[in-house]
């Protein structure tokens, strides 16, 4: 009996054991599906395009420790361009007429496509021009109320235009039919939308490749190719074209020799705190047109760079000026043969009057290696900025004979003098009057001994220019460098920057590399981002002013279309300095070899910047601008909310300086509160003018004071309210006895004997009240189970400001004894910053 009851007990624990790591698989399972790579829906025959977005959401520690992601989630930066997407969406749909989308909608549905991920595949059918197949997948579309109204929308994927039938492996599947020609199929496989789209003859490519019919794109030999990226990156997506299943480029694309390239290669991913993306172009050697441009000599091992500061920004870069230059001409003697001409003359007529080639004597003497100079915070600002501080750019480039070409350059300088003597001044001189030595006309000088060089002077009779632009070339021959400078100050410094003979350790950007750039966005892009909404409101502007359709009713454009408006509140722009913190040198690299031209970009903000890879960027990148965008919008709104409470602290801090205490209601003679503490510190939050507006020894509602409602601050208001009712603010404080407000009492900084770190000061509040009315939240002293009247319309909490300035975020989850103890000022409690 007792081995009986041994293998019973023994058969329920397997039985238990079984089901519970079943119970213990299911999520397991759950999770790797839905991290599983979308491609296993496209079928990798015939596979022309290909592009699978993985999605953020699927690397989350990854994504959310770059700089990207916390510029859109910690400042208001990503609820403004989430702002600006949806109203140019909205003007673009009103002109289109019938968008099954509003432009809310459209930022919703980028967001989800970025944050949880796509994929898309164009099967090339053996027999062109009629396509196999068109494959969309978008995960986790069927928990996104967003995309279900928009698909609802679209009368073709919906009954009567379609039908719902079953296919096989048990899928609901509607299908809109339009033989002989185009079957259009859609369904949701769990939560993952797909469209697939065929010939009316073929099956369905998408459940063929789910099913294990086909090899699925994860078999095609380029996705493989393309899963790594750099060293300790990590892959979030990539693409590839193969241009031969398309058809023939125009005329024009064969004669710049762009029939060359066979295909096209992109992915990219998370680096640190970057964004890394790659864009290779499939387009093997020899090469014709406009392609020769990247046949140039790679950037040697031992070449290396050196600035002064560690932000400063370079490029390095190697250049075969005379093979660059034939490239370039023969593009222009075939689009512009009479420009090519003119180019030739002049060519012909430098020669005669300098005696020196061009060709021959000057541009065959320098390179290939070149380094291109730009020092931090010098690159850009306003007109006066540039007057007063031009930038230092400076160019080194490696030299073939030093010496040799220190003589041509003084046949070269010779040359320039007599032509500036030519031209004279601005200002001629008078008769009569003798013109000072050095002052008649512009002149290259030379500098003094050892220095081998010149500098130009320009007299400002000859032409008015900043003191501190003063071109000048010296030739270091025992380096082997010509440098080409703003001053000779910045010459100087740049001597040593371009090392050409160091270590035999590999260039930056590796072997293949022809230009790597190191480049700093914290001079300029910041003041690019925060000016963007008055960029698009000028463009916008334009672009109704030229000439459009007839006029439609009620339009005032014009040119007869709607003028487009765009409503942004500027306090919701974010600060350049805020924006500035976030963002570190970006580096891009432009490599070639036998079989392929590629570019690699890594930045903080994946946008083009003021540098030589200026525009290089792919679409992805421009993509990467909106990602998160819709779950940033909370997080931006608190960002401003807690804005708004340390500019409200900061003013109980300045009248505390002025009156040597924080600011109480003001009350009648008997002490009844009339008007609230808000209005109190007005002069201090720059409202100084509605302060002196109100009487003060009047009530909140009385009739005067009550027209002055209408003006509450924007600083009063906390974004994150859903439809708030007009003039309220839900910013209180605690009032009663041991809080920071008691009636008819001022509460200096010793009355807080707890330290003002841990004393609330203000608080969001769950009701709102007038702004100006004299209503905070009550406190007796004793603890309950309640929050006080505390909350916020933010998820998980409410933000607090502290009698020292500072604000913190409070968990609704706090202990209601820890949330008293912060509300008292004198209480004597001891309270952790780990306790709420």
């Amino acid at each position: 009996m007792s081995g009986i009851a041994a293998a019973r007990r023994a058969a329920r624990w397997s039985i238990l054991g079984s089901v519970l790591a079943l119970v213990l698989a299911v999520p397991a399972w759950a999770q790797s599906d839905a991290a599983q790579p979308l491609a296993r829906y496209i079928p990798a025959e015939g596979l022309a395009a290909f592009v699978e977005h993985a999605g953020f959401d699927a690397h989350p520690k990854d994504w959310k420790g770059t700089a990207l992601y916390r510029m859109l989630n910690e400042t208001s930066l990503g609820a403004m361009l989430e702002d600006i997407l949806g109203q140019v969406a909205d003007q673009g749909f009103r002109a289109a007429h019938g968008a099954p989308l509003t432009g809310k909608e459209l930022v919703g549905l980028v967001s989800h496509l970025l944050n949880q991920g796509f994929a898309a595949g164009y099967l090339q059918n053996p027999q062109p021009p009629q396509p196999k197949g068109v494959v969309v997948v978008i995960r986790g579309a069927a928990r996104s109320a967003v995309f279900q109204r928009v698909i609802r929308r679209i009368r073709p994927l919906n009954a009567p235009a379609a039908r719902q039938v079953e296919e096989a492996g048990g899928r609901k599947v509607w299908v809109t039919d339009d033989p002989p020609r185009t079957h259009i199929r859609w369904w949701y496989e769990k939560d993952d939308f797909v469209l697939s789209i065929a010939p009316g003859e073929t099956g369905n490519p998408a459940a063929e490749a789910l099913d294990g019919k086909t090899p699925s794109a994860l078999k095609h030999p380029t996705y493989a190719k393309l899963e790594k990226l750099e060293a300790g990156a990590q892959p979030v997506g990539r693409l590839f074209v193969d241009l031969s299943a398309f058809p023939p480029l125009p005329p024009r694309a064969h004669e710049l020799g762009l029939d060359g390239i066979e295909g096209v290669e992109a992915r990219w991913g998370i680096q640190d705190k970057g964004i890394v993306v790659t864009l290779g172009v499939n387009a093997p050697r020899p090469r014709r047109g406009i392609l020769t441009l990247f046949d140039q000599p790679p950037i040697k091992a031992g070449t290396r760079v050196f600035t002064a500061g560690a932000d400063d920004s370079y490029t390095l870069m190697s250049i075969d000026p005379i093979k660059t230059a034939d490239a370039i001409l023969a593009v222009v003697r075939h689009d512009n043969p009479n420009a090519a001409a003119r180019i030739d003359h002049l060519a012909e007529r430098f020669g005669e009057r300098s005696g020196l080639s061009l060709r021959n004597d000057l541009l065959a003497k320098v390179g290939p290696r070149m380094a291109l100079l730009l020092p931090a915070g010098r690159g850009g600002g306003s007109v006066m900025s540039f007057w007063f501080h031009p930038p230092d750019f400076v160019l080194v480039a490696e030299l073939k004979d030093p010496r040799d070409f220190a003589a041509r350059l003084d046949r070269l300088i010779e040359f320039a003098n007599r032509e500036l003597k030519t031209a004279g001044a601005m200002v001629r001189p008078q008769p009569g009057q003798p013109s000072r030595p050095g002052t008649e006309f512009a002149e290259f000088r030379r500098l003094k001994a050892p220095e081998q060089g010149y500098v130009l002077a320009v007299p400002p009779a000859v032409l008015p220019t900043p003191a501190g632009l003063r071109p000048a070339v010296i030739v270091e021959p025992g380096r082997g460098l010509l440098v080409l400078a703003g001053s000779p100050a910045a010459a100087r410094r740049a001597r040593t920057a371009l090392v050409l003979n160091g270590p035999p350790s590999e260039p930056p950007g590796g072997r293949d590399a022809l230009v790597f750039s190191r480049t700093d966005p914290r001079d300029s892009l910041p003041e690019l981002l925060v000016n963007l909404p008055s960029l698009v409101q000028f463009i916008g502007f334009s672009a109704t002013q030229q000439p459009g359709p007839a006029r439609p009713a009620g339009s005032t454009g014009l040119s007869g279309r709607t003028p487009f408006r765009l409503q942004l509140d500027p306090d919701t722009i974010p600060d350049a300095d805020q924006l500035r913190q976030y963002l570190f040198p970006s580096r891009f690299t432009l490599a070639a070899n036998d079989d392929s031209i590629r570019m690699t970009a890594y930045q903080a903000f994946p946008l083009p910047t003021p540098s030589l890879n200026a525009g290089m960027e792919t679409p992805v990148l421009i993509a990467l601008l909106l990602p998160a965008v819709q779950s940033a919008r909370e997080a931006a709104r608190r960002a401003q909310c807690v804005n708004n409470i340390k500019q409200i602290m900061l003013a109980m801090h300045n009248y505390i300086s002025a009156n040597n205490a924080f600011p109480r209601d003001f009350t009648d003679k008997n002490g009844k509160p009339l008007l609230s503490w808000r209005v109190a510190i007005l002069p201090y939050v720059e409202q100084g003018v509605l302060f002196n507006k109100f009487k003060l020894d009047e009530p909140w509602d009385s009739p005067h004071n009550k027209e002055l409602l209408k003006y509450m601050p924007p600083v009063y208001q906390c974004p994150s309210r859903a439809n708030p009712q007009p003039y309220t603010t839900t910013y209180r404080g605690f009032v009663g006895h041991g809080a920071m407000f008691e009636t008819g009492r001022g509460i200096g900084i010793a009355d807080i004997t707890d330290g003002t770190s841990n004393t609330i000061a203000v608080v969001e509040a769950e009701d709102a009240v007038a702004w100006t009315k004299p209503d905070d939240l009550p406190f007796a002293g004793q603890a309950n189970r309640s929050l006080y009247g505390a909350g916020s319309s933010h998820p998980g909490g409410f933000n607090c400001g502290m009698a020292d300035g500072s604000v913190r975020l409070i968990k609704i989850s706090i202990n209601p004894t820890t949330l008293r103890a912060l509300i008292t000022r004198a209480g004597g409690e001891i309270v952790g910053p780990d306790s709420y």
